[in-house]
């Protein structure tokens, strides 16, 4: 006789009344079986944990022993030439050799889009920084807990530990907080980059950050200016326009001079060069110098800046530049040292 019925034998035994027994009864078979339902849910969470992790696991052994066939396949796809990881020349060979070996420790924290925001305090100081960040709105791991009647009638919903996942909010009268918390419990659920080798993102702790919209003139997103700095200077520019309606990339060197070249957007014109470029080249320079190479992103909002994002894995080396040499040009501003970041003078450009 099994425990179960010995208690339940005992249970029947008991001078009560046969409603009570009844309703007892009733109530420890509910408790059973939600139990068991909650049992089932743990183990299949842990199940697909340890399946994850085994999986995982198993990838980046079989990636590194293979020597990174899979980045290598779509290198090839992408840019018509092999990645050479032992004597990277281009740039975006020297992105996908930075993304599999340089473990500089100051990469998860500026690639967290919360924890930057501290970054750019110590390297500005606290009053320019404030005036360059985007307000936070909110910041949590639990969507359900987004204010949404606090907010304001526009804003932006992205997670801080990914990038290129966004939700753009132009009326809050108009959206479905339901499926904004499910699509925040999404981005929660998984770190982001692992197949693409990414390091920096697979330590970040994933929280969701709401920020209010900035829309220019033409109610659009504003432009965005993308500074490449290589050892403390910068050598390409890009402006981005129109990302969410219709995009253009225009290209020009730290002189604003014009470059003729397509990358993996449609080519945009020349522009007018912005009046605030010199304080944008200084803010960009001064954020990039602990670093050999990285992009600094800023917003332009009618002549006011506004900090983006620091990127150290430019489009995961998937940038395709045409002509190709462009790209091997665009490398040769980037001198790889291992461990760079550990020495005195990695900030002078030679």
């Amino acid at each position: 006789m099994t425990l179960h019925k010995i208690l339940k034998a005992i249970f029947y035994l008991l001078p009560l009344p046969t409603n009570l027994k009844t309703r007892l009864h009733m109530s420890v078979r509910k408790a059973r079986v939600k139990g068991h339902a909650i049992s089932l849910r743990v183990s299949d969470f842990w199940s697909r944990m340890v399946v994850r992790k085994v999986s995982r696991a198993a990838y980046s052994v079989t990636q590194r022993l293979r020597n990174y066939p899979n980045e290598r396949k779509l290198f090839y796809s992408n840019h018509g030439y092999p990645c050479d990881l032992k004597n990277p020349r281009s740039f975006n060979e020297k992105i996908v050799w930075r993304k599999i070996y340089d473990r500089n420790p100051l990469y998860p924290r500026v690639t967290d889009k919360y924890l930057v925001r501290d970054y750019l305090r110590e390297k500005l100081g606290a009053q320019k920084a404030n005036e360059i960040l985007i307000p936070l709105l909110f910041y949590g791991k639990d969507p359900a807990a987004i204010p949404f009647d606090r907010l304001p009638r526009q804003f932006v919903v992205k997670p801080s530990h990914a990038s290129g996942r966004i939700i753009i909010v132009r009326d809050k009268r108009e959206i479905d907080q339901d499926a904004i918390i499910a699509t925040c419990k999404e981005w929660l659920s998984d770190t982001y980059g692992f197949y693409r080798h990414e390091w920096a993102y697979q330590s970040l702790k994933p929280m969701i950050q709401v920020e209010p919209l900035l829309l220019d003139d033409d109610n659009n997103v504003p432009r965005e200016i993308k500074f490449h700095v290589f050892h403390g200077k910068c050598k390409r520019i890009v402006v981005i326009v129109g990302r969410y309606n219709d995009l253009k990339q225009s290209n020009f060197d730290e002189n604003w001079n014009f470059i003729n070249t397509e990358a993996s957007y449609p080519m945009g014109p020349p522009l007018p060069r912005p009046a605030n470029l010199p304080e944008m080249l200084h803010l960009a320079e001064k954020l990039a110098e602990d670093f050999d190479y990285v992009r600094v992103d800023l917003y332009d909002l009618r002549g006011q800046i506004f900090f983006s994002e620091l990127t150290c894995y430019t489009n995961s080396g998937d940038i395709n530049y045409k002509p190709t040499q462009y790209d091997f040009d665009l490398g040769a501003n980037w001198r790889i040292v291992p461990g760079y970041w550990k020495k005195k003078d990695h900030r002078v450009n030679r």
